[in-house]
């Protein structure tokens, strides 16, 4: 977890254009931002503010929160009437607003800071989990009253919740989120401000996905820990720079692998989420992990296949046929495989040196006669699929042929007369 202070102070340096706020000090690493679709909670704390009645000063705060409502942005609120307890900053699971009246931390100045903002976000991925606002109430004095000469509630609280929201500051003087106070009363946005939040919550950003190509703007979908806590896929921007199928640290965490979605396997390969195989890098097939609470979640997985060719399987091992879990086909893969030769009788498709017991004979998959040695030929027969339909599949079986005397037939056939 990251938590840091944003503060409003004496004018500083900083680059022309709306800045985000990061997860890491590196100017790639994702923003901070809540997930799509999650109405944040802001409660302001039950104590309020001596000098202004408490129904009053929520209306400002919420009047500063609802300015952020804007076109083109997905970015919610939602309002608490009652209040809660609690300090700020601290990790208690509410976003709280508060006015301090005693001290402030000691890395705040008193003398210069206005109010400050503490952002909690998951790790890399920037998804923000907790924020709190603290105004400077030891020695700065609030009002809501426009007359007033004391410092405004509502133009102080719409700057902190850009940062609250993940905007960090900015060098236009004219926007919002400029590190000072220009004008003593300032209630609405900016363009610079607009551009700012649209950027983090535009209405392509943050998607729900179930693969890549279901992602806009760069972003890739990530299997990742949401504002509420639970944990899903979603839309997001990269944790790494490799993409599906490149080299990754097998051995480092989601966040520090390589992998821009984080989900790097054994093999020190970079996989991903999928609908098909075809969202999968390589030989890598898609299938449903079970994330917990009976949840499926569709990952590429690298298996042993052998979709290509019966014979690409190791030594001990044979090409076998199941329902594809996530299409509507069968998946060839390979599977450990017993002793047992063609035709020997069976009763468990292990035993089989094929992995394939049929009729109480062993046999195997096939895509050619060579496969199947001997006097085995290659069959193909249709499998109903579950989805419906059929799929041909080539089988070793024993040929018909034609004889006239016993010593026409090869072993292990036998000349026999049938009826016509």
């Amino acid at each position: 977890m990251l938590a840091r202070l944003f503060l409003i102070a004496l004018a500083l340096v900083y680059l022309p254009g709306y800045v985000l706020l990061r997860a890491g000090e590196d100017a790639t690493s994702p923003p901070l931002r809540f997930s799509r679709g999650f109405v944040v909670p802001i409660h302001v704390h039950s104590a309020g503010y001596v000098d202004i009645p408490y129904a009053t000063l929520r209306d400002a705060l919420e009047s500063a929160l609802t300015t952020w409502h804007v076109g083109g942005s997905t970015l919610r609120f939602a309002r608490d009437p009652a209040g809660v307890d609690g300090d700020t900053p601290a990790m208690d699971g509410h976003n709280v607003v508060r006015f301090e009246t005693r001290g402030l931390p000691p890395e705040v100045d008193p003398n210069s800071v206005l109010a400050f903002t503490s952002p909690v976000s998951a790790a890399c991925t920037g998804v923000l989990l907790e924020v709190d606002v603290t105004f400077n109430a030891v020695t700065v004095t609030w009002s809501t009253d426009l007359r007033s000469r004391r410092a405004d509630v509502e133009t102080v609280a719409l700057h902190e919740f850009g940062h609250l929201l993940g905007l960090d500051h900015t060098n236009d003087r004219d926007a919002v989120m400029f590190p000072s106070i220009v004008d003593r009363v300032r209630r609405d946005l900016h363009p610079d401000d607009l551009a700012g939040v649209r950027a983090l919550y535009g209405d392509a950003l943050g998607l729900s996905c179930e693969r890549d190509a279901d992602c806009r703007g760069g972003e890739v979908c990530l299997f990742t820990l949401l504002s509420d806590e639970s944990v899903a896929t979603a839309c997001g921007p990269p944790v790494g720079r490799a993409g599906p199928g490149g080299r990754c640290d097998p051995d480092g965490g989601a966040c520090e692998n390589g992998c821009a979605n984080g989900l790097c396997d054994g093999d020190g390969v970079c996989s991903a989420l999928c609908r098909t195989d075809a969202d999968c890098p390589g030989q890598q097939t898609c299938l449903p992990q079970d994330v917990g609470d009976g949840t499926l979640v569709n990952f590429c997985v690298d298996l042993q296949l052998c979709e290509d060719a019966v014979g690409a399987c190791p030594a001990g091992q044979a090409c076998a046929i199941t329902d594809h879990p996530v299409e509507n086909r069968l998946l060839r893969l390979c599977v450990d495989a017993g002793r047992a030769p063609l035709g020997e009788p069976c009763v468990q498709h292990e035993a089989c040196a094929g992995a394939l017991c049929i009729d109480g004979r062993c046999t195997g998959l096939c895509d050619r006669d060579a496969d199947c040695g001997g006097v085995y030929v290659c069959t193909t027969e249709a499998i109903p699929l579950s989805g419906g339909g059929t799929q041909d599949v080539g089988f070793c079986a024993l040929p018909t042929l034609d004889c006239a005397r016993p010593s026409d037939c090869p072993a292990p056939l036998q000349c026999a007369f049938t009826l016509v």
